[in-house]
């Protein structure tokens, strides 16, 4: 931390504020849950400033990527202060370098440390967070919320992996501005605003993850306005049009089969590693969606945790799994169709099984907790939204129950 990190911190402490005022309406929010969140945001602002001292100094917790961006990103300030910029813009490129290049831009012209770019990382992810909560209204019934919002912005993993100099708090950000666009019957000029931001942001950090939840978007809205074979034949040519228009520009793109072979070679690598967190698979190789849907749902097992990171990971995952099995399984088989129709729960299983693809690559439990930050959205849904739902909407059942009642004592003392 250095001076430059200062105002930086006085300027976000009032955004925390504003951001909360402006995203959750104040006719559905009491003004109690709101100063909570806002006092939420405070102490989680808190914690991302004296984060370097909790993670690196008492626990000696440090992650091998942020050391790397960072010391990369040092070598690009060099090249900008010598004034190389065709240099410097030649880390331009989607993922990785974007990532540094942006690191360096922003040690450079602002002059704030690691912990600056941290309580930015703190803030977009708690930005996304409140949008969450805002879609989270859309499908209920019309009752006050109480105490969920607090949980689904302060969820645990994305607490402790969106406040570290990664790209986890923008990415989460960026997917939960495309959730957004979910179930939407006409975009107005301000959803596209959102969704398009999201993608943009998305694609220069990691746009094999935006890809999946743009095309699950995009997917659900074409369902909600019944046009599946429409859906189908986008999720089916896409690629191939892909693959068509790289071949005329002349631009080297993988073939689906090599990238699948490179990715299990990475696996392959990557399982083959000593350690307590790799995931050694009986075959050599793992199963394709198969692996990747128990990576999800169930790593890391109870008996494989050999730190407090795992340990953590461990009890967020078997909860959110858990409570999924006793709520769906709960649920009368006719309420299924009910819920099936939402478009904000097809879309969380479009996006858990993209994941499901996606994690088959991952054999590693530390890199998959780390990972999953990106599906929490998708799980918070299919876990919370059955359970609000069917409190509120008893709710609303009392509530039209008492209504006579209240009518017959009105008509009784009309002066009151």
């Amino acid at each position: 931390m250095n001076l430059a990190d200062i105002p930086l911190i006085f300027l976000i402490a009032p955004a925390i504020a504003v951001l909360v005022e402006n995203t959750l309406d104040r006719r559905i929010f009491s003004k109690s849950l709101r100063h909570q969140i806002i006092l939420g945001g405070w102490i989680w602002l808190a914690y991302a400033v004296c984060h370097e001292m909790i993670s690196g100094t008492l626990f000696g917790i440090w992650t091998t990527d942020e050391i790397m961006h960072n010391i990369k990103a040092r070598r690009v300030m060099e090249l900008i202060a010598l004034g190389k910029w065709d240099e410097v813009w030649a880390f331009a490129e989607p993922g990785t370098n974007a990532w540094q290049l942006y690191l360096a831009l922003l040690y450079s012209f602002t002059g704030v440390s690691n912990t600056g770019s941290t309580i930015i990382n703190m803030l977009f992810a708690f930005w996304g967070g409140l949008i969450l909560v805002r879609e989270f209204v859309k499908i209920l019934p019309p009752v006050p919320p109480r105490t969920w919002p607090l949980l689904v912005v302060f969820f645990p993993s994305v607490i402790y992996w969106c406040t570290w100099n990664l790209k986890e708090g923008f990415m989460y950000w960026a997917i939960c501005l495309v959730l957004s666009g979910a179930g939407t019957k006409k975009l107005a000029a301000g959803d596209i605003l959102r969704v398009g931001t999201g993608i943009i942001v998305g694609g220069l950090l990691r746009p094999h993850i935006i890809m999946g939840w743009a095309l699950a978007v995009l997917g659900v809205n074409l369902l909600q306005r019944r046009r599946a074979p429409l859906a189908v034949m986008i999720l089916v040519v896409l690629p191939l049009a892909v693959t068509a228009i790289s071949s005329v520009a002349k631009i080297e793109t993988p073939s689906v089969a090599g990238a699948l072979d490179r990715a299990y070679g990475q696996a392959k690598i990557l399982s083959e590693r000593s350690g307590g967190s790799t995931i050694h698979y009986e075959e050599g190789r793992p199963i394709l969606f198969v692996s990747g849907f128990e990576s999800l749902f169930f790593r890391p097992y109870p008996w494989r945790v050999r730190h407090l990171g795992l340990l953590l990971s461990c009890l967020e995952t078997w909860s959110m799994t858990l409570i999924m099995l006793w709520i769906w399984l709960s649920m009368p088989p006719r309420q299924w169709g009910h819920f099936f129709k939402m478009p904000h729960v097809k879309l969380a299983l479009l996006a858990c099984a993209y994941f499901s693809l996606f994690f088959t690559f991952l054999a590693n439990e530390g890199l998959l907790a780390r990972q999953r930050v990106q599906a929490v959205p998708a799980l918070l849904i299919l876990a919370m939204v059955p359970i609000l739902y069917r409190n509120a909407a008893k709710t609303v059942e009392q509530r039209l129950r008492m209504l006579p009642a209240l009518r017959e004592a009105a008509n009784r003392n009309p002066k009151s």
